[in-house]
């Protein structure tokens, strides 16, 4: 049974949240977008606080780094149009 198929999307979040894994959460995020409405106050801001927490880790922020020096290192980075490559920067300078 797909719970945000079925629109139950406040059961489909408290099973994410209590297995707490980010990988999940961020994966419910991106198919429901925000559905603060159709969620209770303590689950909306129990997601809230998770996304948040996420997002301040610099984890994400550390993968494209990564990703990107090495790319820069294979001369793949460079070969992006400058359009590309300020796209990658905009993206790194809106998490500092």
């Amino acid at each position: 049974m797909d719970l945000v198929k079925l629109k139950h999307f406040e059961d489909a979040y408290r099973l994410t949240l209590r297995d707490a894994d980010d990988l999940y959460l961020l994966r419910l995020v991106a198919q429901t977008g925000p559905v603060v409405r159709q969620l209770e106050d303590r689950t909306a801001l129990a997601v809230m606080t998770r996304l948040n927490k996420i997002v301040r880790s610099g984890a994400v922020e550390a993968m494209e780094v990564e990703w990107i020096e090495e790319a820069n290192r294979r001369g793949i980075f460079p070969a992006l149009s400058k359009h590309e490559q300020n796209e990658y920067m905009d993206t790194l300078y809106w998490f500092a």
